[in-house]
């Protein structure tokens, strides 16, 4: 017995070494062989990998000019331990968040502001949504915010699981993150923007939420000093964009903001961007914003934190930092934008004054005439001159020197958000500031059109520089277009002087030139046609945005029969305001008759009637008596005969002849008249055209990209768009016409520059453009090329309703004379940019 004992004795102890043996080896695996592979995956399943984002780039003049740049900044940040959720402890941090505010805000500070639901001035809740978002994606947005934020959804009257009313989400948030009832909106709304955006984040707990950016440093000292109170602060350096000439080239560089839209965020997040980074909105800032971001993948850093089980964040384990965005150099000179800008504003200072007194005390039939016409119209006050434009270009590149827009604004006041004030003012501003009249606005152009009709009747050989055909007799009122025997209705075009006493008879391009003679240009826009006419206002490119490197360019246009009106748009969709005009009219009539025959017409009949009408009038070129008639008796069931026997056909035959184009409205377009329209930069880029030859440049304010270690990563190369290889023979002939405009003793610009230091180079060509029947309102442009004898710069002035173009004379000459007082200045020194913004001697 004893025996058997004793084996199984023997076996059991075999077997527990074994086991033992076993164990061990394994545990040497573990712990031994196997340590790093084991402490490499428990690390992995720790770490979290936040992106760090790079400091934005620069915007530079040509000549080292900081005109945007980063500063650093602090911001304070909120982190909230994810593992305390219950309510109490968000009464404590609500606690924390409320005294925090209230320390940023009294010194000065501001908080976040973001939450979705606003409380309208009528005390209803909504949410805030751009207006722009509509639809199918603004329904998208609320549900995924609301599914986010943890909302629960309630049965609504059908049954159907829905989320609640803004209102009834407002106030349950209030209850959730424990705000006390006795909080004003104004100071709840605070709270809630931050338990959202930490909300927001709960998939990434251990990354803290930015409650309020760029604090000052007394803000930043009490902060860390109370950091065991307010637990969960903490600051962090960032950056801030600083804009150092405030409102000069405002226009150019631009300005930053947040993404709104659904689109854009989901292209930026593609890129490594996060939808509160901040990007360019408009100008520089936007079209560069690719070049200038630091938040894009290839130039983020990052951080590796070690996380606990909970989410917390346990240590750092690595840094890498991040690159800065790349360096913009544009084309400008900041002495001369800053010096056009100063100029420019005090020149429509001026004008301003001198047309208000042109009206006070204009003689009593000129008041009369002027109060009449006022009368008559919706506005009701004179359109004095409030803003204007002026572009200086190299003739030979394309290259902007400088492009002003007056009045300016300080882009500083959108750095971190711009108050509601702020952008209430700059928006209800009757001069509009935010506009860029160099490059958004449209306007007719008059005399300074001229030029590209002398060239398309040089190059379409409809005239020539000598022999007959060259020579065109000025006879007062143009009528040739008229048929023999004709009834004259309405207004004839005429020349701008006073026939005959103060016309030149028999001129050639380089006369009619000298004395903008109308009548000349009349002739060739008549021998020319509209269509090519057009066409050589297409290759100038007058009708096409230039692509210059800035947000919110518009193009031109040049009249013909389907920008009066086209029948194939809707009539909202016209490109000119006159048919919607002709359409309204045409509707009153139609319910007039309706009121005489005792008939009341619906809106849908009388709207297809008017519409077919209009219609009909554009397609066939005009409308008879029989086709109104027909209309009539068609849409409304007004027989033939009484539309026949009280008039009404010829009637509506006067009303619809104002969207009919006729040789007419071909002639006055060879002298720049309605409805064509051009923008400034275009008419720079058209000049240049004009005289270097026929190379239409694409305008460059950018001249190159550099990195962050001065490598340059992109040069913006002139870029020809189209070359017209005008014969050199036509250019000196217009140049020489553009000579005698300044230098001749009786040419349109001679008085102004008669003692102007560079007088002798110059050469250019003035237009008024006629906007309405007061001649205070029209507008002024000014375009001077020089030197003359090979044009190294173009400069265009544009003043709307500046009343006449001597009144651009002051921002051109400075222009002129600091382009020429620079290059002839002895060689000094090329300065360097100071940090500030500034030059470095």
């Amino acid at each position: 017995m004893f025996s058997k004992l004793k084996t199984r004795y023997i076996a059991y102890i075999v077997v527990v070494f074994v086991l033992l043996t076993t164990l061990i080896v394994q545990l040497y695996s573990l712990n031994i062989r196997h340590a790093e592979e084991y402490t490499s995956q428990v690390s992995t399943n720790n770490e979290k990998t936040v992106s760090v984002k790079g400091a934005r780039g620069s915007i530079m003049d040509k000549n080292g000019v900081l005109l945007a740049y980063d500063v650093s900044s602090y911001d304070v940040q909120f982190y909230k331990d994810p593992a305390e959720n219950a309510s109490s402890d968000r009464a404590f941090y609500t606690d924390v968040i409320q005294k925090t505010i209230e320390l940023i805000e009294s010194k000065g500070g501001e908080i976040i502001d973001t939450f979705m639901i606003r409380r309208g001035e009528d005390g209803t809740f909504s949410y805030d949504i751009d207006d722009s978002i509509t639809g199918e994606a603004r329904e998208n947005r609320i549900n995924n915010w609301c599914e986010n934020m943890q909302i629960s959804k309630v049965k609504d009257a059908e049954g159907n699981s829905v989320y609640p009313d803004p209102e009834n989400i407002y106030y349950d948030l209030r209850t959730r993150y424990r705000i006390p009832e006795s909080m004003a909106y104004e100071d709840a709304v605070k709270l809630l923007s931050i338990w959202q955006e930490v909300q927001l984040m709960t998939y990434r707990s251990y990354i803290p939420v930015t409650i309020a950016y760029n604090v000052n440093f007394e803000t930043v000292s009490e902060i860390e000093t109370r950091a065991n109170e307010l637990k969960g602060m903490q600051i962090e350096e960032s950056s801030t964009r600083v804009y150092p000439k405030k409102t000069v080239a405002a226009h150019i560089v631009g300005y930053m903001g947040r993404m709104v839209s659904e689109e854009e965020i989901e292209e930026k997040e593609a890129q490594g961007y996060s939808q509160d980074d901040l990007v360019g909105k408009v100008g520089i800032e936007a079209t560069m914003e690719e070049y200038l971001t630091g938040n894009s993948k290839e130039h983020q850093g990052k951080k590796v934190l070690e996380v606990d089980s909970a989410g917390t964040v346990v240590r750092q384990v690595s840094y890498t930092p991040p690159t800065p965005g790349n360096k913009v150099v544009l084309t400008i000179d900041y002495q001369l934008q800053e010096l056009l800008e100063r100029t420019l504003a005090e020149n429509i200072q001026t004008v301003y004054a001198e047309q208000q007194d042109m009206y006070n005390n204009a003689d009593p039939e000129q008041r009369k005439e002027y109060d009449e016409i006022l009368a008559k119209r919706s506005t009701k006050t004179i359109n004095y001159v409030q803003s204007g434009a002026c572009i200086v270009m190299e003739v030979k590149t394309g290259k902007v020197l400088a492009l002003v827009s007056s009045p300016s604004y300080d882009p500083n006041l959108f750095t971190g958000g711009i108050s509601e004030e702020d952008f209430k003012m700059l928006n209800e501003d009757p001069a509009k500031p935010l506009f860029n009249n160099a490059i958004s606005s449209v306007s007719t152009p008059g005399s300074i059109f001229k030029l590209c009709t002398a060239l398309a009747g040089l190059m379409e050989e409809e005239i020539t520089l000598t022999g007959p055909k060259g020579i065109i007799n000025d006879e007062g009122p143009y009528t040739k277009h008229l048929q023999e025997g004709a009834t004259i209705v309405g207004h004839i075009p005429s020349c701008w002087t006073k026939y005959p006493q103060n016309h030149a008879h028999n001129q050639d391009v380089v006369a009619a030139l000298k004395n903008s003679c109308n009548y000349y240009f009349y002739e060739v826009a008549y021998r020319l046609g509209n269509d090519r006419l057009n066409e050589w206002a297409d290759k100038l490119g007058l009708t096409s945005k230039t692509g210059i490197e800035l947000t919110g360019e518009v193009a031109g246009r040049v009249g013909n029969k389907n920008v009066l009106y086209d029948p194939s748009k809707d009539i909202d969709d016209q490109v000119t305001y006159k048919p919607l005009l002709v359409y309204n009219k045409l509707v009153g009539q139609l319910r007039d008759y309706g009121t005489e025959r005792g008939v009341t017409y619906t809106d849908d009949q009388v709207k297809a009637a008017a519409t077919r009408i209009m219609q009909t009038a554009g397609e066939k070129g005009l409308v008879i008596g029989k086709e109104i008639r027909q209309i009539l008796s068609e849409e409304l069931d007004i027989p033939e005969n009484v539309s026949s026997s009280r008039g009404w056909s010829n009637e509506i035959v006067n009303t619809v002849r104002e969207v009919v184009w006729t040789d007419n409205d071909t002639i006055v377009q060879g002298i720049g008249s309605e409805p064509t329209q051009l923008s400034p930069i275009a008419v720079a880029r058209y000049l240049c055209a004009i005289v270097n030859g026929g190379k239409v440049f694409q305008p460059h304010i950018v001249e190159k990209i550099v990195d962050n270690e001065g490598n340059v990563v992109k040069t913006f190369e002139p870029t020809v768009v189209t070359d017209l290889q005008i014969p050199e023979e036509y250019t000196n002939a217009i140049m020489e016409g553009m000579d005698q405009v300044v230098s001749a003793e009786d040419g349109t610009a001679s008085q102004a520059f008669g003692n102007f230091k560079y007088r002798d180079i110059l050469a250019g060509k003035t237009g008024t453009g006629v906007v309405s029947d007061i001649d205070i309102e029209d507008n002024v442009w000014l375009c001077l090329v020089a030197p003359k004898d090979d044009p190294e710069i173009a400069v265009v002035c544009f003043l709307p309703h500046g009343f006449s173009d001597s009144k651009a004379y002051p921002t051109a000459k400075a222009a002129i004379q600091y382009y020429f007082d620079q290059k002839n200045a002895p060689a000094e020194t090329e300065p360097q940019a100071s940090p500030e913004g500034g030059l470095l001697e």
